[in-house]
């Protein structure tokens, strides 16, 4: 290999040894600069501003680029390799060799580090890159120079330990004559002279140094030449100590993960121009001091003048380490026999100590910046790693520290390390209860090794620990007995005492959440205070890392913190802040987000409530607090969970819904709380219509005499309407009505009455009543203009009756209130299904209705308008002639629609399968369905539907029916069913005029229309 040499003149040799010319002097500077960047890639610009100090010529890149090139033609193409406009070589180079002895000689006994940092130094020809004339690179030679300088001296120290002193003077009177201010070598001459028995040379040469500095520099003399001084006087030859301070604790030999942060930890080795400093912060029983400990054992070599530990005690039994107790404690392990009183002293000899030497610093469980400040070197060459459970922020402000926060353990991670301490074969044979185990431990590296240790000590099996640690009694189990430090709580016992009243009152209030995360709002409630205040208390747990930010505005505490909170204690009223701060705001978002869907009143309460500015937020803030809200209201909070039925109905989580509603009835039943029954009655009612109507109705008549028992008259109102609608879906419509006339009796106010003309509607038209169910909706609309599902029915008798503009216009506006309300959304999908559909649309139709049916699908929503969607899919399908698809489609519903007990879908879906059997030739099947249908129709009055069924029969089996079937269309005053009966009737010019108006083409029937020719293609 190629060897390049720079601690001299530079000199270049080819891997047969025999020596290289580098031609010009430019040459020469651009290959030392590329030599000295060990392997890494070196710009093209950096290279010119290596040639030429100053005003580098326009063809400057090139010339360069020139050199390059002849250097190539020289070395081999290999030594010197291209990466876009930048280079690199690959080559020996004696300054990383040199670099490589030196750190090598950390690991040897004083002897044998002695001789390697002597052939380390032989290495040197003269200062490095001789005869090179570059600002650029003369900063790089002096840097190497005085690495030179540092490890000499170094070796002279190790020597006189080894009592080489008399050899050494010759060699070191030289260094001094060479560098008279380094006091360090001075105080080394000086120990030397005076273990040789020259005591007044030894002073002399203080005196002259002493003169030096004053006349020269005007000052006085360092510590550190001072205290050489000193031990001659008193006649102490152990003033150089040979001891290399090895002080680092024992590394874990089953230290798992943190890969990453040993990456970072590994790019502060880079830098040498400054004082390196790291703060690793985290949760009490992260692993702060594991981390810390292993990587510092990791890239100990790099350190040949030692490493130094001290445990500060910031969160311990014992007092906080003093920084002068820490001073006077590494002053002495750095040789230094007579420390100084004062702190001030002790931190400039610490310092000057520390100076030319490359030392790795580990200052472990501080508790301030304060205590730490004292400690930092003032030289390059050091890298400090501070450990603290605050998080230090200061040192990042003042003293330019890098921040390292740890998290717990992945769950392979965690995993990972339980099987290393149980043994694989162990941990192998239970992977789940494992992966449960670390779950349990919060994946917190102090609880994982104390659980571990404590299944190792047993012969219990993983699963056994499991189940031990489900209990409410978990942090117990995570202690190792008679062994504190292997005691969670006692770790979190640490890092609370040291808090502050308020943030302590504040973090002991915390273990009242249900679950871990929580805002500043939310903080403000359980301490009864404002949000400024509760966010002071707030920052304070943040910068002592008991809790962390999560997500904007959002903040969380560890699990095993949460349950150490919880035992804490806490009081009642602050629980009731609590549930009141969920309720109101959850209330106060669904207002904005759902004004027309009412909510029980709740008792007056003082909480402050955050405002939202827009429904984006209100939706934000719900969704982020949906598992805060379920869990409270399952703890049996019936406010709670009548707020959330609001937003889980906005969401189409009827389950959550059902279930939550259902644990607050059982709290309601026991406190004998008539409201809350009925309330709660009522919600699982609306949780379940969609469906289980049948079962619906049990609940709404439960909620009216409820609601009626607590003299509740709107509540009893409300529980009428939805009981009508139960019945509506059931396909009882008559029974509806009497429900819905019932409740006109009683004056509710004019939302109420609003209400009631939009839910008698599908009453009416389910008689067939097409008239009077828009002369309701209508008046409805007079009262509440901006209501989604008021737009989209009237928009369905619109278009029932023929109005395809009224009907459009209602679509467009309701299509403009449903963003964000997936109910709604799916409400207006279905309107526009049945628009495309019915005005000849049929490729749209199917486009939207295949939308409705995937979203009504996912969203678990009611049945209707799954049922409908797959009515417009079947229909369209028959109008195409894809018989196959149209009755799979259709018996797919007819399938749910019995399921469901929904009967009215039921009987509208069996004539339009009845109509796909027709046109497929199954006859018989046809009818069957057909007369299913017309049963049904009769039976349950529903008009348009038997019209539908009549006008199908008449083409099955005779025409005589057609008559009654038009009778009926035209008394229901349906168009479509009208225009169906009048062209099987002959009567094609009548016909033509519906479908005209409806399609824009009289001979254009649309897909929901019987005709016994499928169309071609789809219609646009």
């Amino acid at each position: 290999m190629t060897e390049i040499r720079l601690l001299g003149p530079l000199e270049v040799f080819a891997g047969s040894g025999e020596r290289v010319r580098i031609g010009s002097t430019r040459d020469q500077k651009v290959l030392a600069a590329l030599a000295l960047a060990g392997g890494r890639l070196v710009a093209l610009d950096h290279l010119v501003a290596v040639a030429w100090d100053a005003d580098p010529p326009s063809t400057a890149r090139h010339q360069v680029q020139k050199s390059i090139a002849s250097m190539r033609a020289v070395l081999g193409s290999s030594v010197i390799i291209t990466d876009g406009t930048a280079y690199r070589v690959v080559a020996f180079v004696d300054v990383a060799a040199f670099e490589d002895r030196v750190r090598s000689a950390a690991a040897f006994e004083p002897s044998q580090a002695a001789a390697v940092l002597r052939e380390a130094l032989e290495m040197w020809r003269g200062p490095a890159l001789a005869g090179l004339t570059s600002s650029e690179l003369r900063v790089d030679a002096d840097r190497c120079n005085e690495r030179r300088i540092s490890v000499t001296e170094r070796c002279c120290a190790l020597e006189l330990g080894l009592g080489r002193h008399r050899e050494l003077v010759p060699e070191m009177t030289a260094l001094v004559a060479e560098h008279p201010f380094r006091e360090g070598l001075v105080a080394l001459l000086m120990t030397a002279l005076y273990r040789s028995d020259r005591q007044a040379d030894a002073l002399e040469l203080y005196r002259v140094t002493h003169r030096r500095l004053v006349d020269e520099l005007g000052v006085e003399p360092g510590a550190v030449l001072r205290e050489a001084h000193d031990a001659v006087l008193a006649q102490d030859s152990g003033v150089v100590s040979s001891v290399v301070p090895r002080q680092l604790p024992a590394d874990l030999v089953r230290f798992t993960g943190r890969d990453e942060h040993l990456v970072s930890l590994d790019a502060l080795l880079e830098s040498s121009s400054t004082v390196v400093i790291t703060s690793i912060a985290g949760v009490a029983g992260v692993g702060k001091t594991a981390l810390a400990v292993h990587w510092a054992h990791r890239v100990s070599e790099s350190f040949p003048d030692g490493q130094l530990y001290v445990n500060l005690r910031g969160f311990d039994d014992a007092p906080p380490i003093t920084p002068s107790e820490a001073l006077t404690g590494f002053l002495r392990s750095l040789g230094i026999t007579q420390v100084p009183g004062a702190e001030l002293e002790q931190a400039a000899l610490y310092r000057s100590v520390l100076a030319q030497r490359r030392m790795l610093l580990l200052l472990d469980n501080a508790v301030s910046e304060d205590q730490v400040r004292p400690l930092l070197p003032g030289s390059p060459g050091c890298v400090v790693v501070v450990t603290s459970r605050n998080d230090l922020r200061g040192l990042m402000a003042v003293d330019d520290a890098h921040r390292l926060e740890l998290d717990v353990l992945t769950p392979s991670e965690s995993a990972a390390l339980i099987g290393r301490m149980l043994g694989p074969a162990r941990a192998s044979a239970e992977p789940d209860a494992v992966a449960s185990l670390a779950r349990l431990c919060g994946h917190l590296p102090l609880a994982l090794r104390v659980a571990a240790a404590n299944l190792a000590a047993s012969r219990d099996r993983v699963a056994d620990a499991v189940a031990a640690l489900e209990g409410d009694d978990r942090l117990s189990k995570l202690a190792i007995r008679g062994d504190q430090r292997g005691v969670v709580s006692a770790a979190f016992d640490l890092s609370y005492r040291e808090l502050a009243a308020g943030p302590a009152r504040l973090f002991r209030l915390l273990g009242l959440l249900p679950r871990t995360d929580f805002t500043v709002h939310a903080a403000a409630a359980l301490l009864g205070e404002s949000p400024a205040s509760a966010q002071a208390c707030v920052a304070a747990l943040e910068i002592a890392n008991l809790i962390e930010p999560h997500t904007a505005g959002r903040y969380r505490l560890h699990d095993l913190l949460h349950l150490y909170a919880r035992g804490l204690g806490a009081d009642s009223e602050a629980r009731q802040r609590l549930f009141d701060f969920y309720v109101l705001t959850a209330d106060a978002a669904l207002d904005l987000l759902m004004p027309g869907m009412l909510h029980a009143e709740r008792p007056s309460r003082t909480v402050e409530v955050p405002p939202f500015g827009d429904r984006d937020s209100a939706l934000s803030w719900l969704d982020s607090e949906r598992d805060s809200m379920v869990a409270l209201a399952f703890s049996g909070c019936w406010h709670m969970a009548d707020a959330l039925r609001r937003y889980l109905w906005l969401r189409s989580d009827h389950q959550t819904a059902q279930a939550v509603s259902a644990a607050a009835l059982r709290q309601a039943e026991l406190d004998g709380d008539l409201l809350g029954q009925a309330t709660m009655e009522s919600a699982i009612g609306t949780a379940i219509t969609g469906r289980d109507a049948g079962s619906a109705v049990g609940h709404y008549s439960r909620a009216v005499e409820l609601y009626r028992a607590a003299g509740e008259v709107v509540g009893a109102h409300r529980a009428l309407h939805n009981l009508g609608a139960c019945y509506v879906v059931q396909g009882h419509p008559m029974k509806a009505l009497e429900v819905y006339r019932e409740a006109s009796t009683h004056d509710a106010g004019a939302p109420e009455a609003a209400l009631m003309l939009i839910i008698v509607g599908p009453a009416l038209v389910a008689i067939g009543d097409l008239h009077e169910a828009l002369a309701h909706y209508d008046k409805a609309l007079e009262l509440a203009p901006d209501d989604v599902p008021a737009l989209g029915w009237t928009a369905d008798v619109a278009l029932a009756l023929g109005d395809v503009s009224y009907a459009r216009d209602l679509i467009a506006r309701a299509a403009a209130g449903a963003a964000g309300v997936p109910h709604w959304e799916l409400c207006v999908l279905h309107d526009e299904a049945l628009l495309h559909m019915d005005t000849g649309a049929s490729a749209q139709a199917m486009s939207v209705a295949t939308r409705l049916r995937d979203q009504a699908l996912r969203a678990s929503a009611n049945s209707h308008y799954l049922l409908r969607a797959l009515d417009v899919i079947g229909n369209v399908h028959r109008h195409v002639g894809r018989y196959d698809l149209a009755i799979a489609s259709l018996t797919r519903g007819i399938s749910v629609a019995v399921d469901r007990g929904v009967a009215y879908q039921e009987a509208w879906l069996r004539v339009s399968l009845a109509r796909a059997l027709l046109a497929a030739g199954d006859t018989a099947e046809a009818a069957r369905h057909a007369h299913l249908a017309l049963e049904l129709a009769v039976a349950r009055g529903f008009q348009v539907i038997r019209a539908r069924a009549l006008t199908t029969l008449s083409v099955l089996e005779r025409e005589s029916l057609l008559e009654e079937a038009l009778e009926i269309a035209l008394s229901t005053g349906h168009a479509l069913a009208q225009a169906e009966a009048w062209s099987f009737s002959g009567e094609h010019e009548r016909a033509g005029a519906i479908f005209q108006r409806c399609t824009g083409s009289a001979a254009h029937a649309p897909a929901g229309v019987l005709t016994l020719e499928p169309s071609c293609t789809f219609c646009s």
